[in-house]
């Protein structure tokens, strides 16, 4: 009958075939030791526990002369060794080539996730590469919050995207609402001719041959890709074109761009993907395009930004206050040195948190610079009133009277990458109430490009506000939100 026996080292339970007899000496597999046996000391194979247990080899001479063993009889002693269960080796196999496909599968999914693109990234793909100023507009997002986004659209509607939005929503038989999930702008120079793009994503994919329906559409045909001129639906891109890279993207472009440019945006600038806006944008780029509207701007061929304050004035400023020269000072500060800017607002179901980041050619600029702020007097006391310049700004933001303190009790600074960061936040119903004032105060009259929130207090644009007013001075069409408009303005800047 099978027996099962008890190391006293190790505790470790022994299957022997048979009882075994008086005076064997077994040998532990698992510890190593050996204990000698005597009668009637074992488990019985139903689990029932004997009288006694054998006892070890290894135990000295301290446990006192009633428990020590005979001198063991040399001719007349058995000694056990019992052996190691072996392990199945198909077992053993499957385990080892289990494992193996889980890291496999591991090390993919993190590949994946770690090299896979953002919807941001793969538009700005087909942007002109030499573009320098990229905004854009999660408009999936930014519609999940109906008051928000309503109070939005009555300000944007003669906006040149969304005039491109709703001619091609007409073309699918959609509400613009139901067809387009984010917009994408670009603007650049290149051999004194003007770079200009919009990209459309969709929120399903949609038959490519549509874009023949259009108004006044031709087809043309260039590196494989089906385009076609159209009449403009209000971007005021002369000899518009527009084309269809995948079933999700629409990109309405200039017609009077270099036709090298526009065949490497047919193919989303394969082979070139260094030069693109996305990548020369570098950490800048990476961390501005997670908001839900947002743009960044490169200087020109990575040139810094040299900027000059303007002079101190007795009295009050020309278009303007004192309060706005301290404000551009306190800009030209920050931003000399600086290799780009970009500013976002993400809207959440209480708030916008907005930010404004600085890009320099390393990390200890951008250090500076946030322990400076953070150590303010005006930002580490709370008595303390913010100077006249932060309520200039802050008063732009269309929150109201209490816009002042309220972006300053959510005011923070941060580096990373090289990029400074300056952030704070409104509540929604605060900022929704003056969208207006705020739009205005970035974009002018509102004829071109899109809206901004940026920093829900206003932003801080390069240069602060230009003269004549919060848009500055008239031109062919307001496209951008923050450009230096003027010559007293362009002085400022030398790069």
């Amino acid at each position: 009958m099978a027996v099962q026996v008890v190391c006293p080292d190790c505790q470790a339970r022994l299957r022997l075939s048979e009882p075994p007899q008086k005076g064997t000496e077994i040998g532990c597999p698992r510890c190593g030791g050996s204990f000698t046996w005597p009668s009637g000391g074992m488990e019985s194979s139903d689990g029932e526990v004997g009288s006694r247990r054998g006892r070890s080899s290894r135990e000295g001479s301290a446990s006192g002369a009633a428990t020590a063993t005979r001198p063991k009889k040399k001719d007349k002693t058995r000694k056990i060794r019992l052996k190691k269960r072996k392990t199945n080796p198909a077992l053993l196999w499957g385990a080892v080539g289990g494992g193996l496909v889980f890291v496999i599968l591991l090390a993919s999914l993190l590949y994946w996730f770690f090299s896979r693109k953002s919807v941001a990234q793969e538009m700005i793909a087909y942007l002109p590469a030499a573009c320098d100023e990229v905004c854009g507009i999660n408009v999936g997002h930014l519609s999940r919050y109906p008051k928000f986004y309503e109070a939005c659209e009555q300000v944007m509607g003669n906006y040149g995207f969304r005039k491109a939005m709703e001619a091609f929503a007409k073309v699918t038989g959609q509400k613009t609402t139901d067809v387009v999930d984010y917009v994408i702008q670009g603007y650049g120079k290149q051999g004194g001719r003007t770079l200009e793009a919009t990209i459309l994503r969709t929120k399903a994919e949609f038959d490519v041959g549509l874009l023949a329906k259009m108004a006044g559409a031709k087809k043309y045909t260039a590196e494989g890709v089906d385009y076609y001129t159209i009449q403009d639906p209000g971007l005021r891109y002369p000899g518009i074109r527009v084309f269809a890279p995948t079933n999700r993207l629409v990109v309405f472009t200039r017609g009077d761009m270099g036709e090298d440019v526009f065949r490497a945006m047919l193919k989303g600038n394969s082979g070139n993907e260094a030069n693109t806006p996305f990548a020369r944008g570098g950490p800048l780029a990476q961390q501005t395009v997670r908001g839900t509207v947002w743009r960044y701007v490169l200087y020109d061929s990575g040139a810094i930004a040299r900027m000059q304050p303007p002079p101190k004035r007795d009295g009050a400023a020309i278009g303007g206050t004192n309060d706005e020269e301290d404000l551009k000072r306190e800009i030209a500060e920050i931003l000399n040195g600086a290799k780009g800017y970009g500013i976002k607002a993400s809207v959440g179901s209480r708030d916008v948190r907005g930010e404004w980041l600085v890009w320099y050619n390393n990390d200890e600029k951008a250090i500076q610079l946030r322990d400076k702020w953070r150590n303010m007097s005006w930002v580490r006391d709370d008595e303390q009133s913010p100077p006249r310049w932060w309520k200039a700004l802050a008063n732009k933001s269309g929150g109201g009277n209490t816009a002042p303190n309220v972006l300053k009790d959510n005011l923070a600074f941060r580096a990373s990458s090289g990029v400074f960061i300056v952030r704070s936040a409104m509540e929604v119903k605060l900022l929704q109430n003056g969208i207006g004032s705020l739009v205005s105060t970035f974009t002018g009259d509102g004829s071109g490009g899109f809206m901004p929130p940026g920093m829900p207090g206003g932003g801080m644009p390069p240069g602060g506000i230009p003269p004549g007013g919060a848009g500055g001075p008239g031109g062919r069409r307001r496209r951008h939100w923050l450009r230096y408009a003027g010559t007293e303005q362009r002085q400022h800047l030398q790069v």
